[in-house]
């Protein structure tokens, strides 16, 4: 299963040929922690990486035995990192790592469980990406407030091709803005 999903995320990295060759892959057991370096845009990782993932998840679907499925949550931040001794490091990746374990993230992930992807970004991702509707529609995303050990922050959820299920104990959810359109 771990060399179908680093063929996986391979394949949709593919689409960005920038980033194929400077991303970092941090192999973590049972994920994959990628880092793109500044110069790709993180619009490339909204549309098309996650659409080519979500795409590639699909087609491992079609030929995988039910138990050898893969099902991934993927978190998306931007932000300054640095790199010392011990690799990466910097509060985007603590951020990112609080929005992946988020319990609406889970929880959405466990609703739904013919969805291979539930998609979870940040609040600055939503705010400077997503709302601008760069090749995704932004109402697909669930707005939803996370608090993960010392985090509470906005997230946006998104299941590539479905509807965002609610979280069952938050009644107060809100809908996301409807984009705007210039005249």
């Amino acid at each position: 299963m771990r060399a179908d999903l680093h063929a996986i995320v391979q394949t949709a990295l593919a689409g960005l040929p920038q980033a194929e060759r400077t991303v970092h892959r941090q192999d973590r057991g049972d994920g994959i922690r990628l880092i793109l370096p500044a110069t790709v845009s993180p619009h490339t990782v909204i549309h098309p990486f996650l659409p080519d993932l979500a795409a590639a998840l699909r087609e491992h679907r079609k030929a995988a035995a039910p138990a050898a499925r893969l099902r991934l949550r993927v978190a998306v931040h931007m932000g300054l990192l640095y790199r010392d001794a011990h690799g990466w490091a910097g509060a985007p990746l603590v951020h990112c790592a609080r929005l992946l374990d988020a319990a609406p993230v889970r929880h959405a992930l466990s609703a739904t469980p013919h969805t291979n992807l539930i998609v979870a970004v940040s609040e600055t991702i939503y705010r400077d990406v997503v709302r601008h509707a760069y090749g995704v529609d932004p109402t697909t995303y669930q707005q939803t407030t996370i608090t993960e050990k010392e985090t509470t922050a906005t997230a946006w959820i998104h299941l590539p091709g479905q509807p965002t299920p609610r979280e069952p104990t938050r009644a107060s959810q809100t809908s996301p803005p409807q984009p705007q359109r210039m005249q």
